[in-house]
């Protein structure tokens, strides 16, 4: 079986964010760049990304999910699963 990506394959990147979002902006960034890329041209259909799961991590791991939840909300992108993670301090 050939598992070499071609080219000209139109099929998405596959994407699992794993991000501490809400301690600074850079994680909010690239879940709102993710989320455009992830959309085709124009706003609508597929982009060249497909994001699959979004999982927080550091800290108050539960705050940051719902950080991400409410981004996924005003995208209105609530397909998008999201894995809290272990919280430790």
């Amino acid at each position: 079986m050939d598992t070499k990506m071609h080219k000209d394959s139109k099929a998405p990147t596959l994407i699992i964010l794993d991000t501490d979002i809400g301690s600074d902006i850079d994680d909010t960034w690239a879940l709102v760049m993710l989320l455009n890329l992830s959309r085709g041209p124009d706003g609508l259909g597929e982009g060249p990304v497909d994001v699959k799961l979004i999982t927080t991590c550091f800290a108050d791991t539960t705050y940051r999910a719902k950080l991400v939840a409410l981004a996924l909300t005003s995208a209105q992108r609530t397909d998008i699963p999201i894995g809290i993670g272990i919280c430790l301090y």
